[in-house]
C-alpha cells in the first residue's frame, strides 16, 4: 500500500468536512488527492505530469479505517500523522 516518503509541496483544501478532501502536487509533480469520509481516509496518487484525474483513478496510495464512522472532518495535521505524509508547501 503507502510507499513512504511523500512530499507534498502544493496543496488545497476543497471541503472540510463530509467530506474533508484536498489535491494537490508532490514534490515530483504527481497529482494527490486526499479525502476522509466516514471514518475512512484514503490518498490516491497519480503518475508524473498526471492532472487530477490521475490520481482519482489511481490505486489507493494509503487507504484505512482510523475512526470509526465519523464524519465530523479530519485536520491536516492528522491526516500526515496516519499517512506518514510531510506537507512543505512552496
Amino acid at each position: 500500500m503507502a510507499k513512504l516518503p511523500v512530499i507534498i509541496v502544493e496543496l488545497k483544501q476543497t471541503c472540510s468536512m463530509a467530506p474533508s478532501q484536498w489535491e494537490g502536487r508532490t514534490n515530483d509533480d504527481r497529482p494527490a488527492y486526499i479525502r476522509y469520509r466516514h471514518g475512512y481516509l484514503s490518498v490516491h496518487i497519480g503518475p508524473v505530469g498526471g492532472d487530477l484525474n490521475g490520481a482519482l483513478g489511481a490505486d489507493e496510495w494509503y487507504g484505512e479505517q482510523i475512526n470509526g464512522d465519523d464524519d465530523s472532518g479530519i485536520e491536516l495535521a492528522d491526516v500526515c500523522r496516519a499517512t506518514g505524509i510531510v506537507v512543505g508547501l512552496k
